[in-house]
């Protein structure tokens, strides 16, 4: 059986808004209806005796004991055991509530629940457990009474906030936690009242084992900073992750085997541009240590990237060498003949290297061609670390993202002696460079990131403040792939966020793209912004036709056709900036999901 979403001319302008309305699953927040899809993979299992569970086929040791009973002194709730049961792959809707209705039928105690997923979360589990808060005290005789109807129970009574319970459903209830929650909330008897549920508790958006180090793409207040200064990386992940881009690192060699970045490295894809020959060699660690704020893999180990699905090139240079200015020039343009999207610099030149800008000049007009069309390579660079108020070359250069760096407060990166008001100074070193040459900052300041031999460490310097520029660029050019070198750069400047105690000025004759100060530029990189606006220069998209593999489509605008149809198994994501706009016969299939997501 098909469900068919037969809207006409419906046009959602909310961003990450889900069509998941149309499901019979949610629950109340703020007044507000939160739908979720069924993740048909896992079932919740409570059982009253652990003997249960050998007639479920299950092992006892796989239960565990409800946490709301643990120090729970009440003797009228029955002692309960749960397990969260993996089912086969691939299961319909309809063969996963029977799935569900079959194990609860298998004896007189078992309480079922299932489990659910939304646009940034799979593996939500319902538990047998609800939370209801009293309009006042005296309603406890009305709770007891409306829970006894539901052969329902009281667990638990909070010892801090006494209005609120914990409520448990029994094995002869009629609803399930989410269904009597709701119900309880359309009675409009009680002041809320919540579903427990599972796994929805992160302690970041990337389960990464380093990644609480990495202030500088989710800020929450590490060692005395500032919530909220940061990259914006997990809402820009909603969108891209930097799929089908190439970020060209042009250092001292990257070791393309760690566990961290051999994902999305390989030799072929490299350059010894010393030996003018592949595939690369590693020189030092600079290279390793820039590679992992652009292209770490989320793979549960280390840190993870900005831009974690982008695919990484090394371009190796003996920067000791006599002929290193030259051999970066041949990096350069190598990286640029050779299929990069964007190239990445932390290094820099005292004075301006003629060759070495001739490289570059010719990267941007004749690089990334698409569609036989030259949209130029987007080139990033450090501004030097010396202290100085002139950028250095060549981030200098009118067509290369100058970026500075900026400490977890949103102060310029430096020592304190010279950046007084940091709230995290550099130990060593001098400060990051500022004046009229710089676009914008990024964090610069502790930052955790790979390093050779298989490790990790945290550095300073606006070496590791342009990665995070560059693989901004890759987030946005994974979604917009023919945006030119310019509109990149015009994007990110006029994102950019204003952090720090300074003043922002308007001077559009030399600063067309905002407010600009010359300790920060247009201020810190949004990625999220950044992304969000490449998408709304995307003409407008029409989906049509069958979907029968997964598929995500951006647009300025999107509109479905009638004969569109997302198959059972599949997911189709429509990403639009301004409209969306779904057309009577769409039809999604049982077992099909469908993600809407559209604002600017």
């Amino acid at each position: 059986m098909k469900n068919k979403i037969n809207v006409f001319g419906l046009v959602m302008t909310l961003f990450f808004v889900s069509l998941n309305a149309k499901t019979p699953y949610f629950h109340y927040s703020d007044g507000e209806r939160k739908y979720f899809e069924l993740d048909t993979r896992y079932i919740f299992v409570s059982i009253a005796n652990e003997k249960t569970a050998d007639i479920l086929g299950l092992k006892q040791q796989d239960f565990r004991i409800d946490d709301a009973q643990k120090n729970n002194k009440r003797t009228d709730y029955r002692k309960r055991f749960w397990a969260e049961v993996r089912v086969e792959d691939n299961l319909s809707d309809e063969e996963y509530l029977a799935k569900l209705s079959e194990i609860k039928n298998k004896g007189d105690d078992i309480i079922t629940a299932p489990y659910f997923r939304n646009q940034y979360t799979d593996r939500i589990g319902l538990s047998n457990f609800l939370y209801v808060k009293l309009k006042s005290l005296s309603d406890t005789v009305l709770l007891k009474q409306k829970i006894q109807k539901e052969h329902a129970v009281i667990v638990r009574q909070n010892e801090f906030m006494p209005l609120w319970f914990i409520v448990g459903v029994s094995a002869n209830s009629k609803y399930n936690a989410m269904e009597l929650s709701n119900k309880f909330s359309e009675s409009g008897l009680f002041e809320y009242a919540d579903p427990a549920l599972m796994n929805i508790i992160k302690k970041s958006c990337s389960n990464d084992t380093h990644f609480g180090n990495q202030w500088g793409l989710r800020n929450t207040g590490q060692h005395g900073g500032t919530i909220g200064v940061d990259v914006k990386a997990c809402s820009a992940w909603q969108v891209s992750t930097g799929s089908g881009v190439v970020v060209a690192i042009v250092d001292d060699g990257i070791q393309l085997d760690h566990p961290d970045l051999v994902a999305n490295t390989n030799s072929v894809l490299s350059y010894n541009a010393t030996t003018k020959s592949s595939p690369q060699v590693t020189y030092s660690t600079h290279g390793t240590l820039c590679a992992g704020i652009i292209g770490a893999a989320r793979n549960t180990i280390g840190i993870a990237g900005l831009a974690p699905n982008s695919k990484l090139m090394s371009i190796s240079v003996d920067k000791d060498g006599a002929t290193a200015l030259d051999d970066l020039a041949a990096g350069i343009l190598w990286a640029a003949q050779n299929g990069a999207d964007v190239i990445s610099n932390s290094w820099h030149t005292t004075n301006p290297i003629q060759i070495i800008e001739n490289a570059i000049n010719q990267a941007v007009t004749q690089g990334r061609m698409k569609n036989g069309v030259r949209l130029g390579c987007v080139v990033v660079a450090s501004s030097g670390n010396e202290g100085d108020s002139t950028v250095y070359s060549p981030a200098h250069l009118p067509n290369v993202i100058a970026v500075g760096a900026v400490d977890r407060c949103g102060i310029r990166s430096g020592r304190i002696n010279i950046v007084p008001n940091s709230c995290d100074p550099w130990p060593s070193g001098h400060a990051s460079n500022v004046g009229t040459a710089l676009d914008v900052v990024a964090p610069g300041t502790r930052i955790h990131t790979t390093s050779y031999l298989n490790t990790y460490r945290e550095v300073n310097g606006t070496s590791y403040a342009a990665p995070h520029v560059a693989a901004v660029a890759a987030l946005m050019l994974s979604v917009n792939p023919n945006l030119t070198h310019q509109q990149v750069k015009t994007i990110i400047e006029s994102t950019a966020r204003k952090v720090g105690p300074y003043t922002y000025s308007n001077n559009p004759n030399v600063r067309p793209n905002g407010t600009w100060n010359n300790q920060t530029g247009y201020g810190l990189v949004d990625a999220e912004a950044a992304v969000k606006k490449a998408i709304c220069m995307l003409p407008t998209a029409t989906v049509s036709g069958t979907i029968n593999t997964d598929r995500t489509v951006y647009g300025s605008s999107i509109t479905t056709s009638g004969t569109t149809t997302v198959q059972s198994g599949r997911k189709l994501t429509l990403t639009g900036c301004n409209s969306i706009t779904i057309n009577d016969g769409f039809t999604v299939q049982s077992g099909a999901s469908l993600d809407v997501k559209a604002g600017p």
